[in-house]
């Protein structure tokens, strides 16, 4: 079978800045400001880690469980944030009528996929 696989965040939205809003919440909790240039070290790192990075920024450390309820508390933040997700959220270009016309001449002819490494990417769709 031959396919074309489009990535869902940095390809049709760019949720960035929500991951941003949700880590800063975070490092308020533990008394820390988080920068957006320590932001853009926690691209691509698992939730976990991007968790244990704040945490040494600050000199905090926390028990399991706190750990835990913050990466819970991270990415109930995020989710209500791309809830309120509208169409003005998809990269330009994503909407033109080319780029629809490519997709569904795709769609013909080949399995066609949106994939995001994402655990929320139902959410974002």
């Amino acid at each position: 079978m031959k396919a074309f696989i489009f990535d869902l965040d940095g390809v049709i939205v760019d949720t960035a800045k929500y991951h941003f809003i949700a880590w800063k919440r975070i490092g308020e909790k533990v008394g820390f400001t988080l920068t957006h240039e320590q932001n853009e070290s926690l691209k691509g790192v698992s939730r976990v880690e991007s968790l244990d990075r704040i945490l040494a920024w600050a000199k905090e450390e926390l028990t399991q469980e706190e750990k835990e309820r913050l990466l819970i508390e991270k990415n109930q933040d995020y989710l209500a944030q791309i809830d309120d997700m509208g169409q003005e959220e998809i990269l330009p270009g994503v909407l033109s009528i080319d780029f629809k016309d490519f997709i569904l001449s795709l769609s013909n002819s080949f399995a066609t996929f949106i994939s995001e490494i994402c655990f929320n990417t139902l959410s974002t769709i």
